[in-house]
């Protein structure tokens, strides 16, 4: 696709021609997995590509081309900034591309018999090459044998934990060769041999007496005549506890604890000797391991109070076998830190002829190290006005909310719950050792208003105890082990008339407790890395309980009476699961492809309940279905308040079961723009027919009332974070048109702008 009119033919000269595509004919007899692997490692070895273009349908070239010569700051702006030079074809070029193939596949993937070559199309001065590969047939592995002249460091290699990556019938690759050069250095450093590199080992081949076959010999490299590699062992540890820049490390006061040297200049040690001696996987005598080093940085480092932290090796003067360490941190010069802001923001809600005012003031107060042993507390508070101008200024919401919290860098473990899974088999020894070195301890406590006048007035209570643990960068759990939320709500009469008494509704807006003394809920959020053809996905996973502890021991020791906090408030008792999936995919270098699927469902455990109102689901807003506003859908097929819609009034649907997806695609437009074209769809439902809201509830027909949107968006993004305009327009309602009986919408029917959200950072 191109625009119309915006033809750079006309500037090329005779002999000049623009190189539209390249495309890569792959012939192999490898597998299809390796066979994307290898076409996408053969296209990076072209030396030209094509031109990009501007906001998905304007050649980039054609801006550079329209004014060459010009030299007005508007046209050089133009040029830097939205255009690209063009990308002329040279067929000297190609060829080296071609060159630069075969010589990839014969000398680096073992195919000694590749053929590379390639054909031109040239029309109307646009060029097409395909690339033309045959591979022929890939050269394997013979035998494998690992020699040297340190015969024990040999054995020592062939008996690693770790298995050898080079394999009998495996390919011949020279990539693959190199990774088992890394895997024995790494393997051999975290073994005392500090100073093992990949440079000691040398891979070597004989084909003699073979067909299409080699066998390969790993030759361990001495570092010089007659010497041998060094097995180091770790003597001395020092840790610096207030190091600064230019300290006098002799004047300091030094003090021996679990075998670790602690020096310092104060008089009082800033944080516990004990919680660094937790952060320190470096002990005296042990055999030195890179690996060990290495946690032991990223520890420390975990520990907010330190600014800087360096670890340095040195060979002792003792024994040129030992080494010992010295370890410097420098603390943060201000143990309390504070911030505060203020939040603006107004909006149009067509569908209910609203325009909003609102602003928040927030603040932070945080101390890194509030007992001693680098325990972070955190207390944030904000409160946030919203005032509507139709037709007359009022003020339209209160919210307010204020939360502590406590991270204290410890598995804290008070009745020993986790200790006890250990001993009795449900935890490995292994991944309960993994466990306490890779969780911190979440203690919290808040409480949020939520204050919507004439309607609601919501208000709660919550704390909770739990884990943060995160066992490698791939995978983090969210544990709350312990919580207790009281919730309590005020309905005005304007509220009870809008949604007609639902009993339904109002069920779900009556006062509660929220409880989970064993366990309360956890969040299992999993991010893959990204491939090599550019695609990644992401999990994020959510069970939540509440009141199954106060229903189990009810029916065991008093089935005949409904245990409640007191006469006028319940325990609310019900599971709530959420899976919400993402994918990810580069379409070259300036634009991808994004995609979400997520599903909800939310069930009482008692019969006489319904789900709370704060844990229902609702769709619609900048982060949902973008088409529509939030809580503005729903639930199900349920038309009344869309159809017939009441002005100046709130929305409020929500619902037992939920289902969204979306899918995204994102481009650059020019400089820190970005620009995307989205498709949303979902819907919330009830789990039971509901008199009052009839088509809510969930059946085997769900999808026909499922809304779907289209939009398009403008994102300024400023590395950390971007600032989101999304303008959305339905193209399905979840109801039947009275006249039509469809749910489809005519492009007639949309507004200008759509429904405009506002937001910061990407929805998904």
């Amino acid at each position: 696709m191109s625009c119309v009119g915006c033809q750079t033919s006309k500037y090329l000269s005779q002999d000049q021609s623009l190189l539209k595509k390249n495309d890569l004919n792959l012939k192999t007899d490898v597998g299809p997995d390796e066979k994307a692997a290898l076409k996408f490692e053969l296209e990076t070895f072209y030396r030209q590509k094509p031109n990009s273009k501007f906001f998905v349908l304007f050649p980039s070239e054609w801006f550079y081309l329209v004014n060459e010569g010009d030299s007005s700051w508007y046209n050089n702006w133009s040029r830097n900034w939205i255009g690209e030079k063009p990308s002329y074809f040279l067929e000297s070029k190609t060829a080296e591309t071609a060159e630069s193939m075969k010589n990839f596949l014969r000398n680096k993937k073992g195919f000694y018999n590749a053929e590379v070559d390639y054909t031109v199309n040239t029309s109307k001065k646009k060029t097409r090459v395909k690339y033309n590969i045959k591979t022929n047939e890939q050269y394997k592995i013979a035998s494998v044998e690992y020699i040297g002249e340190d015969q024990a460091l040999v054995n020592l290699i062939k008996n690693l934990d770790s298995p050898s990556l080079l394999k009998k019938d495996g390919p011949i690759d020279y990539v693959v060769f190199d990774q088992e050069k890394n895997r024995i250095s790494t393997e051999l450093q975290n073994l005392g041999y500090a100073n093992f590199v990949p440079n000691y080992i040398t891979i070597k081949g004989d084909s003699t007496n073979q067909k299409n076959a080699i066998d390969i010999f790993v030759e361990i490299n001495n570092p010089g005549l007659n010497e041998r590699h060094k097995r180091y062992r770790i003597g001395d540890i020092n840790i610096y506890t207030d190091y600064y820049q230019g300290q006098n490390t002799q004047n300091t006061i030094s003090d021996e604890i679990h075998g670790l040297i602690f020096k310092r200049e104060i008089k009082k040690f800033i944080v516990k000797p004990s919680r660094l001696n937790q952060k320190t996987f470096l002990r005296k005598n042990d055999l030195y391991r890179r690996e060990a080093q290495s946690k032991t940085y990223q520890k420390l480092s975990s520990l907010d109070f330190y600014r800087f932290i360096t670890i340095n090796p040195s060979v002792s003067t003792v024994s040129d076998t030992i080494i010992d360490i010295n370890i410097f941190l420098t603390p943060h010069e201000k143990k309390w830190i504070s911030d505060s802001g203020i939040n603006l923001f107004y909006s149009t809600i067509s569908a209910a002829g609203r325009r909003l005012f609102g602003f928040s003031v927030g603040g932070s107060l945080e101390n890194r190290n509030i007992f001693g042993g680098a325990e972070r507390l955190t207390i944030e508070g904000e409160i946030g006005y919203e005032f509507d101008f139709s037709p007359k200024v009022r003020t339209s919401a209160i919210t307010g909310n204020f939360q502590a919290n406590l991270k204290v860098p410890k598995v804290f473990d008070p009745v020993r719950t986790i200790g006890l899974m250990n001993k009795i088999g449900i935890v490995g020894d292994n991944r309960y050792q993994t466990f306490k070195e890779e969780t911190t301890t979440n203690i919290a406590l808040g409480y949020n208003i939520t204050n919507i006048i004439d309607y609601y007035d919501l208000r709660t209570v919550s704390t909770s105890f739990g884990y943060d643990y995160k066992p490698n960068p791939r995978h983090n759990y969210l544990i709350r082990s312990t919580g207790l939320d009281y919730n309590s709500a005020a309905l005005e009469s304007n509220f009870l008339l809008r949604i007609s008494n639902n009993p339904l509704i109002l069920k779900s807006f009556e006062s509660n407790v929220l409880t989970g003394f064993l366990f309360k809920n956890l969040t299992y959020v999993y991010q893959s890395n990204k491939n090599k053809s550019g695609f990644s996905w992401a999990n994020i996973t959510n069970i939540e309980l509440s009141g199954w502890e106060i229903l189990l021991a009810n029916k065991l020791l008093d089935p005949d009476n409904i245990w409640q906090f007191n006469s006028d408030i319940q325990y609310s008792k019900f599971v709530k699961l959420e899976f919400d999936n993402r994918w990810y995919k580069d379409i070259g270098e300036k634009s991808s492809f994004a995609s979400r699927l997520a599903v909800g469902a939310a069930f009482p455990l008692a019969k006489d309940q319904e789900i709370p109102f704060i844990k229902q689901f609702y769709v619609g807003g900048p982060n949902s279905i973008r088409a529509w506003q939030l809580r503005e859908l729903g639930p199900g097929g349920y038309a009344d308040k869309l159809k017939n819609p009441v002005p100046n009034e709130l929305f409020f649907q929500q619902g037992d079961l939920k289902l969204e997806f979306s899918l995204e695609y994102r481009f650059d437009v020019i400089w820190y723009l970005e620009g995307a074209f989205f498709l949303d769809g979902g819907n919330i439902w009830t789990r039971n027919e509901d008199l009052a809201r009839p088509g809510s509830n969930f059946t085997r027909n769900f999808y026909n009332d499922i809304a779907m949107g289209v939009g398009w968006g403008l994102r300024w993004d400023f590395s950390y974070f971007n600032i989101r305009f999304d303008f959305g327009y339905p193209i399905r309602n979840p109801f039947p048109n009275e006249q039509t009986g469809s749910h489809w919408l005519p492009p007639s029917t949309f507004k200008f702008l759509g429904n405009v959200n506002i937001a910061v950072n990407y929805p998904f």
